[in-house]
């Protein structure tokens, strides 16, 4: 089933709570919760709750998935020529 308007808030609640979770620090908590907030304003709306979560994860908690993503895409045009 594709995201919905009605999602929004209770995916905001939820980076709430896991920011809440991870740590007591309130300055991270914060920068967790803009952060996730962003995410959520750019959120695509024809895909599903666990295809958005799984980029999510991968682009939030992984901080080297930017760089894994350009060189493989940087191998790949190498390995076609």
């Amino acid at each position: 089933m594709k995201i919905s308007r009605e999602c929004i808030h209770c995916l905001a609640r939820q980076a709430v709570e896991i920011a809440e979770e991870a740590t007591s620090d309130a300055a991270i908590q914060k920068e967790i919760i803009k952060r996730s907030l962003i995410e959520l304003g750019e959120m695509n709306f024809n895909e599903t709750a666990p295809e958005i979560k799984f980029e999510y994860i991968n682009t939030m908690i992984d901080t080297f998935y930017a760089h894994r993503k350009l060189y493989n895409s940087i191998r790949q045009v190498d390995a076609d020529e």
